[in-house]
């Protein structure tokens, strides 16, 4: 029995949303923020700012605010050079490319932290069936299409359609269209390069020259396919869209336009899955949960039993819990785009065949996964390492920012650590001719810094040389329960105090 597969989009007043289904789960996500356009796939013109030889790198900036990062090996002029490979890795990347020249780029992986976006100065601009690569000079068949007759034919057949020096990727959809459509898809993608490339010629200052493409058309291109049961929308201009990149292909009929008052994604139960999937936390079937911490360096998933306690023996019980978190894992990668470098952290196993089963299960799961992974194996403390490529932003990302009481960091000083600060910064008052100080403080810290009923509030005046006025405000943050008011005369301070006293 084939599985259900659904893609469903909704389109607000700040961009566009987008989820795959699988039976009902969300498997994977996209977003398009209106203020945010999509930067991978992007083209710029860039001016190369710093040559790194020492890296084999250089900083280019291509108007975005910050810099991005281009290896010599990605330097069109590299991979265009005709000596041999070994000869061209001797060379500095000076050979290739000279402090504030301006260059051609296309993002191919998004900024992360302080990361800048990498660059590639081999352009690819994807279309349906084709990935057209104006001076790439090869041809390659996605190695998806198994059937060694099948890639010879469409390998010589579009290596025939070509012009010096183009370049193409077949991708694992064309094996199933007519020869026709690929041609003409191979003239659209030529066109639409050759007016976009026409107006970069005398520009001397960074700009982008060609826009990825918009979630519609990724959606389209990337997902909408024979095994694909139904495709909804919530705005009649983007189902117009659809049915126009669809062409006549026989998946239009599979389109529905959301016409209900509401979202699409309310329809489909799709907000509380994503609320889910945005928590540190996730809990699974049968009592054990996975812990999923994301930080600038690598990803960290830790597995444990929770409430899980099993009935077959320890070992079948550890088994049993990481064979089922390893799905999960696949799951969450997927769904969150985790990338770079992933350590799973699973329950320790006794032998190697309990680790290699965890691991077949892992991979089994990571097949559905579109983006390339590579599962490392098993280091000898027991964590499973594996990559995935980093291409768009990771949810947390997208959707979140640093909290402005801990700075992102997801701890804020205790309340006796901050009692502590505060009264070393009130004693920089001392001889100051300060008369008296107004506080905000909570409930709570009021009593660590002062005492029960301010018990300690005279020792305090005394060392500082000043009265201390106290205004109760239980609604500072918690990071943040301390506040200096005012600093100054009595008169105004007792004014001040005044002022803020909160009455019944």
């Amino acid at each position: 029995m084939c599985m259900e597969k659904k893609i469903v989009v909704t389109k607000g007043r700040n961009g566009r949303e987008a989820v795959v289904l699988e039976e009902g789960e969300v498997v994977e996500w996209f977003i398009e923020q209106a203020h945010a356009p999509e930067l991978v796939g992007s083209v710029f013109i860039g001016k190369v700012q710093r040559v790194l030889p020492g890296m084999q790198a250089a900083f280019v900036d291509i108007g975005i605010g910050k810099n991005g990062f281009l290896y010599r090996d990605e330097l069109l002029r590299f991979h265009l050079d005709p000596d041999p490979v070994e000869v061209k890795q001797q060379r500095k990347i000076t050979h290739y490319v000279q402090q504030h020249e301006m260059v051609l780029v296309q993002v191919t992986k998004a900024s992360n932290g302080e990361k800048g976006p990498r660059l590639s100065g081999v352009i690819a601009i994807p279309g349906r069936y084709l990935v057209y690569m104006p001076e790439a000079n090869y041809v390659a068949v996605s190695r998806r299409i198994k059937d060694e007759s099948v890639r010879e034919h469409l390998s010589e057949k579009m290596t025939n359609e070509l012009q010096q020096p183009e370049g193409l990727i077949v991708r694992t959809a064309a094996a199933a269209c007519e020869p026709d459509m690929l041609a003409q898809e191979l003239h659209v993608l030529r066109t639409l390069w050759s007016q976009t490339v026409k107006p970069v010629n005398g520009k001397g200052k960074p700009a982008l020259v060609y826009q990825a493409a918009s979630i519609i058309e990724t959606l389209v291109t990337n997902y909408v396919e024979e095994t694909i049961d139904e495709v909804v929308l919530d705005d009649l201009s983007d189902y117009r869209l659809v049915q126009k990149l669809l062409g006549t292909a026989p998946l239009i009929q599979k389109v529905r336009l959301y016409r209900t008052q509401g979202s699409t994604f309310a329809l489909n139960d799709i907000d509380r899955q994503l609320e889910k999937a945005r928590r540190r936390r996730i809990w699974l079937k049968n009592g054990a949960f996975i812990v999923i911490d994301e930080t600038e360096a690598m990803v960290v998933i830790d597995v444990n039993t929770g409430k899980f306690t099993g009935s077959n023996g320890l070992e079948q019980t550890v088994l049993a819990v990481n064979c089922l978190a390893a799905k999960e894992v696949a799951k969450q990668i997927r769904l969150r785009n985790l990338s770079g470098m992933i350590a799973i952290d699973f329950i320790d196993m006794k032998t190697d065949e309990e680790r290699e089963k965890v691991q077949q299960t892992l991979l089994s799961y990571l097949k559905k996964d579109r983006v390339q992974t590579s599962v490392k194996g098993f280091t000898p403390v027991g964590v499973l390492f594996m990559t995935r490529k980093k291409t768009r932003l990771p949810m947390r990302v997208s959707v979140s920012m640093d909290c402005p009481s801990c700075a992102g960091t997801g701890v804020v000083l205790t309340v006796e650590a901050q009692a502590s600060q505060f009264e070393r910064m009130l004693l920089m008052y001392m001889n100051q001719e300060v008369e008296a100080l107004v506080i905000a403080a909570t409930s709570e810290a009021a009593m660590v810094l002062l005492g029960a009923s301010e018990s300690d509030k005279t020792v305090l005046e005394q060392r500082i040389g000043a009265h201390i006025f106290v205004v109760y405000d239980d609604a500072l943050p918690v990071a943040a329960c301390y506040t200096l008011v005012y600093a100054g005369s009595f008169i105004e301070a007792e004014k001040q105090w005044a002022s803020r006293q909160i009455t019944d």
